[in-house]
């Protein structure tokens, strides 16, 4: 009976409506003001919303970048269930949506991160993320956006969630992001050979 409130006013409430009779006012509300607004210039980073990983990484071409990105989708690559090929082929197209634009490839976790929006990916590009505005976008591109982002279960906002959880556990264990890059690209090497110190 811990969990019992013992507010009578709140018994007398409860009462009242079971058995119709007279309304017992509920309290008024205490209002707290909010904090004023934080520009997002001003906001402190937040280490696990945006890692920081070693400057090199984004320096990688975007071929290497999709390589070390996409190493856990193999798993699904060699299953037998339909659903999980549906689920890496829509994970390999969202991740080289947000990887490979006409922009060029990530230069920062920050944009890496931003580029999850389907309105900044439409941008990349080339075109606008609206249905009522024709696409005048990469060809097809818009139809790529779609399927990501379609679908009971969205494939974008899953990606971006696996992703950025591999980042923050890259930011924590630099040496293993490091292993990752060395594994699909052995010739990466000279990206940190000068960056040790980041490491």
């Amino acid at each position: 009976m811990a969990n019992v409130r013992s507010d009578a006013s709140f018994w007398r409430r409860v009462l009242a409506a079971l058995t119709n009779g007279p309304r017992v006012p509920a309290p008024e509300p205490v209002i707290i003001d909010a904090p004023a607004f934080v520009p997002a210039s001003a906001a402190p980073s937040v280490p696990w919303i945006e890692p920081v990983l070693p400057s090199w990484f984004w320096t990688l071409p975007s071929s290497t970048l999709l390589a070390v990105l996409d190493a856990d989708g193999a798993r699904f690559a060699a299953s037998d269930s339909l659903h999980e090929f549906h689920w890496s082929q829509l994970r390999e197209l969202a991740l080289h949506l947000v990887v490979a634009t006409p922009a060029g490839p990530p230069f920062s976790t920050a944009d890496f991160l931003s580029r999850f929006d389907p309105v900044q990916l439409a941008k990349l590009w080339g075109g606008v993320f609206d249905a009522d505005v024709p696409w005048a976008g990469v060809s097809g591109v818009d139809r790529m956006i779609a399927a990501v982002i379609g679908g009971r279960h969205s494939m974008l906002p899953c990606l971006h969630a696996e992703i950025l959880n591999q980042l923050r556990h890259w930011a924590e264990f630099p040496e293993q992001l490091r292993t990752a890059v060395l594994t699909v690209e052995p010739a990466a090497d000279p990206y940190f050979s000068n960056s040790d110190k980041e490491i």
